[in-house]
């Protein structure tokens, strides 16, 4: 036994295995972050690459497990695997991918200007070119493959119908501006002016002038004795508009103000507060140019207010997957394409 110990240390057989097995510990571990950078799989793809147009990144190569998208355009780095982006000026862009902090992978993409409207995708809206105050109007549009239809008439802030042929009646007179977006393409947005004519007095009874007799005596136009009646002359005038005073100082112009650019991860983090109740809709004021009643797509299917967006994440456990943001030329945000799943009983699920 003696013989045994002086020949083999316990400690040294231990230490032998456990160095063997560190070994394969950091093998497999090497393995399983080991990428062919020769192979790698990822798509940049767009409807066009154009100045403001959303542009999809995408990585599917095999055994990647961190991602690092460089846009070339100074923005800050995405560390996402599937992501989106705009380009707000048009020019050379070379994009860099990052996989698993080693591999690099660039390409160079052009960014052109805004491209030509096709005017096949716009729609056509039918209606009067003018309207009497009062009386109601309907509106048809025609556009093939039309499934949503989101009316404006000028005369609010949202959306006031979204049917096909909706009808509606005019509270105000004055040059009416109408909107029609369908399938929430915001690229091919469908307008018409039309007139809001005021009411028309309608005569309650026909003059007779045959029946006037100039020839009669004066007592036939002598009023009746009893209490003195007023002026109806003197009711009217104190009704009448009466022009205000001129002013020496001449009235200033407002000048537009464009919203703050946000991108759409920093949309979502205040999206995440407004879900654990430490922000509400107000606090979008500034992005939404103080319109909480902008279409919102939810999870392709649904479509609702921002204002209702916000009610049904208050409180909630949400993740959210995709979302796009639809900006006019005053970076107001005038719609939004969402898609997040909502956590309930430790199960994720869609809302």
């Amino acid at each position: 036994m003696k013989l045994f110990n002086a020949k083999f240390d316990l400690k040294v057989i231990f230490s032998f295995f456990f160095f063997i097995l560190l070994g394969l510990a950091f093998f497999f571990y090497q393995y399983s972050f080991h990428i062919d950078c020769d192979n790698t799989k990822y798509f940049i793809t767009a409807d066009n690459f154009s100045v403001n147009s959303m542009i999809e990144f995408k990585d599917e190569t095999k055994n990647a497990k961190t991602y690092k998208w460089d846009f070339g355009d100074g923005s800050s780095a995405d560390n996402r695997k599937h992501t989106f982006h705009q380009y707000l000026k048009r020019g050379d862009y070379k994009v860099k991918l990052t996989i698993n902090g080693s591999c690099v992978q660039e390409r160079t993409i052009t960014i052109n200007s805004l491209p030509l409207v096709d005017r096949s995708k716009i729609p056509i809206i039918s209606s009067p070119r003018a309207v009497e105050l009062g009386k109601s109007i309907k509106f048809d549009s025609e556009l093939s493959g039309a499934e949503t239809w989101e009316w404006s008439f000028g005369e609010s802030q949202g959306i006031d119908a979204l049917k096909k042929s909706p009808s509606y009646t005019f509270k105000t007179v004055g040059v009416k501006k109408i909107t029609l977006i369908v399938n929430g393409d915001y690229d091919h947005i469908a307008t018409k002016t039309i007139y809001v004519a005021p009411k028309k007095i309608k005569q309650v009874q026909k003059l007779d002038l045959d029946s006037y007799n100039p020839e009669q005596p004066k007592e036939a136009f002598n009023l009746p004795l009893g209490s003195p009646q007023k002026d109806p002359l003197v009711e009217l005038l104190q009704y009448l508009p009466v022009a205000p005073k001129s002013s020496k100082k001449k009235d200033s112009i407002a000048v537009p103000i464009k919203a703050p650019i946000i991108s759409e991860d920093q949309f979502v983090l205040l999206l995440r507060s407004v879900a654990s109740q430490s922000k509400t809709k107000e606090d979008f004021a500034k992005y939404l140019c103080d319109d909480y009643d902008i279409p919102v797509v939810k999870n392709g299917q649904e479509l609702i207010t921002f204002a209702e967006l916000c009610k049904k994440i208050e409180g909630k456990e949400v993740k959210f997957t995709t979302i796009r943001l639809n900006k006019d030329k005053m970076n107001c945000i005038k719609g939004i394409t969402i898609n997040y799943k909502v956590k309930k009983y430790l199960i994720w699920i869609t809302d």
